[in-house]
């Protein structure tokens, strides 16, 4: 257990984190810009901040959380982050659209399912995708 808890607070995670408040800052802007601001409906709004998020989240993690990886090939990373990315953002169609139906707003919606996503994508991230 305390091997485990050393191995997560890393400095790596802890570039992580950073980038992962700063994606969600563009992720939270453009969806507060779209949805509320002129009015887009919310999976139009939702996908319009998300991938803003997601773009600007490859390019710190590659040059920044995870510029030490060993992989050169640019042309695969940028594949197998497609991939995370797009398994993200179904989960987060899926979640906010299902937690809306429950009531909860789509501020919040999205708040709950940026911590789920976020620990999903580091292990993904870190294992699969900038290994």
């Amino acid at each position: 257990m305390i091997k485990l808890i050393l191995k997560i607070a890393d400095m790596q995670f802890i570039k992580y984190g950073i980038v992962g408040v700063l994606s969600a800052i563009v992720d939270y802007g453009l969806l507060y810009f779209s949805y509320t601001l002129i009015g887009i409906n919310s999976t139009l709004s939702v996908s319009i901040g998300f991938w803003g998020g997601a773009i600007f989240n490859f390019l710190m993690h590659r040059f920044y959380t995870f510029s030490e990886t060993k992989e050169s090939g640019h042309t695969k990373t940028l594949v197998k982050y497609a991939l995370l990315v797009l398994g993200s953002y179904f989960i987060t169609l899926y979640l906010i659209s299902l937690l809306m139906q429950y009531g909860i707003n789509i501020y919040l919606s999205k708040a709950i399912v940026l911590v789920l996503v976020y620990i999903y994508g580091f292990f993904i991230g870190k294992y699969f995708v900038f290994k």
